[in-house]
């Protein structure tokens, strides 16, 4: 990097308690801000896409606290769907979210359909849901050539990570092994709903005609717990979608959820009391656990309601890759051992559909598992094509196979013994568990827990509902899984759309700010991150914090105003580089569990422009919304530039 380069890359902040000057940081100096620039722009795209440029003046956007229609769209890792609700229909009865309810394969109806994308040769949509893998197992089955078609199934759990990362490149694998942007993959998912949702409306609803792309808002769901980068992803997805950042929301499922259970009838919400009166759920002053338990993940955020019926978050959102579809991928290993690995890689080639039914079976009966005593055996259709390819690859007598792994196979089903599966679900239900009890340790000198709302797929199976009542009984606390628990985020997500304000605070996940450089302190900065330069000795990489971890930030606020300072008087640009850490006080950017989440560069009048003094530029952030904005303004020129960060 050039020098040039190299005085763009250092912004330095001036605190009104020190004023260190900006400078460019000696070449020697290891570990520098010039540094960070390089790895920021092997991690990202191309510095066109980081640019920050002022928002252009543009046609009329949807207002976000009263858009003509709503329309949410929740991408699950086993199912997906598309919920709805027009303005007047919201103010009249807030309930009445609509959904599609023809979405169908073989005898199965159902609100969602299968998370499954087939994609022609030139990448556009074929076929989404059931009828994209009917379609591929078509044009296996006559012999057409669909080796160039990408097929896409399951891929949710691809932006799911233990810990940030920034990787806006990030793929995902189709079923032949080919890779495409996971921007790409979702922005697809979303084009195909938003399509089939405008195609609905044109059709079925008298009301398009007051359709307006304008005044429309477009919300999509993500689990609380994804990382910065990966709900950046999805807004990208968006765009890819021809949804402009303006009518577009990004909501965390289970605080849908929350607000959609809020609006159900009292009686579901009802509360034995400490003094033994029933007690609603929901009344001003409670806190109430939601836990999300979907397809790939357990999502939870506890919330308190407020006064006047809103909601603050109380607690940091967490969870894990604790959702059903490790019960099913459990079964589906036993079934392995059995069959084997070539006789199963057979059968799914061959025979799509058939295997497509069998998940299908597997999720069906695992939302049907009830406590102990309720039945004897975990019933499984086995395609009588697998039983044909079991005796022709191995030559052995099934049933005999079966009986040796405790299982028994008749009328076309398999039969597992009900403890086998038991001992699946409870892999699962421990973690959750374990931590909904993490949680309500760190709270119980501060919050008292009034109920655990369960909600998503997962929360449809007894077996686990009870398991999670019975961990929680020694505490008292109510566990409730409302009606139509699979559908809440969904629906909620509409009702979200329509009011935003209803969510007035959230807990930060992370800590957030700029680095830069200041005057070397011994208690504080690791002296291997120094300079000497104007006879002082400077620390380089120095972590600016905006907001702390755990911190609770009010929504739609923006906050934390800070100075930053160009390097010298030459500079006509300067960079701010933005970090986020999993530590409450980190001291450099390069301390472990610091990431770089984006750059702002902002232009500086010419070093003979008589207003060339003191020039700063102030930055401030809004954290409370479900993403981060920042705005970054010129104090010198008055120009302001805004941006969602490249988290």
């Amino acid at each position: 990097m050039g020098q040039k380069e190299s005085r763009r890359a250092s912004s330095l902040e001036r605190s009104v308690a020190e004023t260190p000057r900006t400078r460019p940081t000696p070449k020697e100096t290891q570990n520098t801000t010039s540094d960070v620039t390089a790895i920021a722009e092997q991690m990202l795209p191309s510095t066109s896409t980081l640019k920050v440029t002022p928002v252009p003046v543009m046609a009329k956007a949807v207002d976000k606290t009263t858009p003509c229609l709503v329309v949410a769209i929740d991408i699950g890792s086993f199912a997906s769907g598309y919920a709805w609700l027009w303005r007047w229909a919201y103010e009249e009865t807030p309930l009445a979210v609509q959904t599609n309810p023809h979405w169908q394969h073989g005898s199965r109806v159902s609100q969602k359909t299968l998370t499954a994308l087939l994609l022609k040769p030139d990448k556009t949509i074929a076929a989404f849901g059931y009828v994209a893998i009917e379609k591929l197992c078509t044009l296996e089955q006559n012999h057409k050539d669909h080796e160039d078609w990408y097929f896409f199934q399951g891929f949710k759990m691809t932006l799911h990570r233990k810990k940030e990362c920034v990787d806006f490149n990030q793929t995902i694998e189709d079923y032949k092994g080919r890779h495409l942007p996971a921007s790409f993959v979702f922005g697809c998912v979303i084009t195909y709903f938003k399509e089939h949702a405008l195609s609905h409306f044109k059709v079925n609803n008298a009301d398009y005609r007051d359709y307006r792309e304008s005044e429309t808002k477009w919300v999509v769901t993500i689990p609380a717990i994804w990382t910065d980068s990966a709900k950046s992803i999805m807004r990208e997805a968006a765009r890819q979608a021809n949804i402009r950042d303006s009518n577009l929301t990004i909501a965390l499922e289970p605080e849908c959820a929350a607000i959609y259970c809020q609006k159900l009838p009292h009686g579901q919400f009802l509360v034995t009391a400490k003094n033994l009166d029933k007690k609603y759920a929901f009344e001003p002053g409670s806190t109430v656990m939601v836990v999300d338990m979907g397809g790939g993940t357990v999502d939870i955020t506890t919330v308190e309601v407020n006064a006047d019926s809103s909601l603050k978050h109380v607690h940091k959102s967490g969870g894990g890759a604790w959702g059903g579809m490790r019960v099913n991928d459990e079964v589906f290993n036993m079934l392995l051992g059995v069959f084997g690995h070539e006789i199963f890689d057979v059968f799914q080639v061959k025979n799509k559909m058939d295997f497509i039914d069998m998940q299908m079976d597997v999720e069906t009966q695992k939302r049907q598992v009830g406590p102990h005593n309720e039945q004897e055996y975990f019933r499984v259709q086995i395609s009588q094509e697998l039983v044909l390819l079991f005796k022709q690859i191995k030559g052995e007598k099934f049933k005999e196979v079966l009986e040796a792994s405790g299982l028994s196979f008749m009328n076309s089903r398999l039969y597992i013994p009900i403890q086998k599966v038991f001992a699946f679900f409870n892999i699962v239900i421990k973690d959750i568990c374990e931590f909904i009890t993490d949680i309500l340790e760190q709270m119980q000198l501060i919050h008292q827990v009034t109920a655990v709302v369960v909600v998503g797929g997962f929360a449809n199976s007894n077996y686990v509902t009870d398991a999670i009542r019975d961990n929680l009984a020694s505490r008292s606390i109510p566990v409730i899984r409302p009606d139509d628990a699979e559908l809440s985020i969904l629906k909620g997500a509409v009702l979200f759309g329509h009011n935003e304000a209803i969510v007035t605070s959230r807990i930060m996940p992370r800590t957030y700010g700029v680095a830069c450089t200041m005057e070397y302190d011994k208690k504080r900065h690791n002296k291997d991150l120094t300079f000497r330069d104007g006879g002082k000795v400077w620390a380089n990489t120095v972590f600016r914090k905006h907001v702390t971890i755990g911190q609770s930030v009010t929504c739609g606020e923006w906050i934390v105003d800070k100075d930053y300072y160009p390097a010298d008087a030459n500079q006509t640009v300067a960079t701010i580089y933005m970090f986020s850490s999993d530590k409450t006080d980190p001291s450099h950017t390069t301390d472990e569990g610091c990431i770089f989440i984006g750059q702002f560069d902002v232009d500086f009048p010419p070093r003979d422009d008589e207003r060339n003094v003191n020039r700063a530029v102030s930055v401030s952030m809004r954290f409370g919304g479900t993403e981060i904005e920042v705005k970054a303004t010129n104090t010198t020129t008055g120009k302001t530039y805004f941006k969602y960060l490249k988290m």
